[in-house]
C-alpha cells in the first residue's frame, strides 16, 4: 500500500515511485533488483510521528515519504 500511495503523490509530480532522495541525501529505494540489500528495515504507517524500535525498526509516517 505504500507503493500505492506514494505512486499517487508521484504521479501529481511526475517521479518514480520506487526511488525517493532529499536535498539532504536521504535516499529510499523500494526495488532491490537494482539496489541489493536494504541498509534498515522500516515499516511505512499512517500515523503522524515517526520513530525507531528498541529492535532497531524504523516507523516511518506515509507522509513523511512526500515532503
Amino acid at each position: 500500500m505504500a507503493i500505492r500511495d506514494r505512486r499517487i503523490y508521484a504521479d501529481a509530480q511526475r517521479s518514480n515511485p520506487y526511488h525517493y532522495r532529499d536535498e539532504t541525501g536521504f535516499e529510499i529505494d523500494a526495488n532491490t533488483a537494482r539496489t541489493g540489500q536494504p541498509a534498515f528495515l522500516a515499516v511505512v504507517t499512517g500515523t503522524e510521528y515517526g520513530y525507531t524500535l528498541p529492535s532497531g525498526v524504523h516507523v516511518v509516517p506515509l507522509g513523511a515519504l512526500c515532503q
